[in-house]
């Protein structure tokens, strides 16, 4: 009777130990769902966060580049080129793509316009002087070196600034507001 009550006894126990081996186990699996989920839902947000810098961006774009007189066409050519430029990372020479010289836009500005957007998108990585030279050749002649040394002061009436994509689009907007109505004006 002594070893079928001592059996009964380990048979209890190994029953309690796989009880807690299961309950761990089905925790484990419950938590790793739970991480699976918080990882799909920040991937969510990271690519909504995304595309909402590149849709600011994109409006930051079509603000500086309407404000100084550029053709709508140029403007879509040039929202076209830096969505390319941001997302893919290339810089394209494609000769459709091709932006003429707009005096209204100086180097300077355009270089920080550039800045602005590389670091309001996280792309610290991209190569803003080739992109430079090659989307705005007409503008960036020179060297590459010359660029990264030059164009750092930017004038007094810019488009521009150096508080970035955000504080920019704000002021533009209401330049754009302003001149809109001194225009409605003159044709009223």
């Amino acid at each position: 009777g002594e070893i079928k009550q001592s059996m009964t006894k380990e048979k209890e126990e190994r029953i309690q130990e796989i009880n807690v081996l299961s309950a761990n186990v089905s925790d484990v699996l419950e938590r790793r769902e739970h991480l699976l989920n918080l990882e799909a839902e920040i991937k969510r947000c990271q690519e909504d966060e995304r595309k909402k810098r590149l849709a600011k961006t994109e409006e930051y774009t079509m603000l500086v580049f309407s404000l100084a007189g550029t053709s709508v066409e140029d403007v879509e050519k040039v929202c076209d080129i830096v969505k390319l430029f941001i997302e893919t990372g290339q810089v394209t020479a494609n000769k459709d793509l091709y932006i003429p010289l707009n005096k209204k836009l100086r180097n300077a500005e355009l270089k920080q316009f550039v800045t602005n957007i590389i670091r309001y998108n996280g792309k610290e990585n991209l190569d803003a002087e080739s992109f430079l030279q090659t989307a705005f050749c007409e503008w960036f002649s020179g060297k590459k070196e010359n660029i990264a040394k030059n164009y750092s002061v930017l004038p007094k009436d810019s488009l521009v600034s150096k508080d970035g994509v955000e504080a920019d689009i704000l002021l533009l907007r209401k330049r754009l507001a302003t001149k809109n109505n001194q225009e409605f004006q003159s044709v009223c």
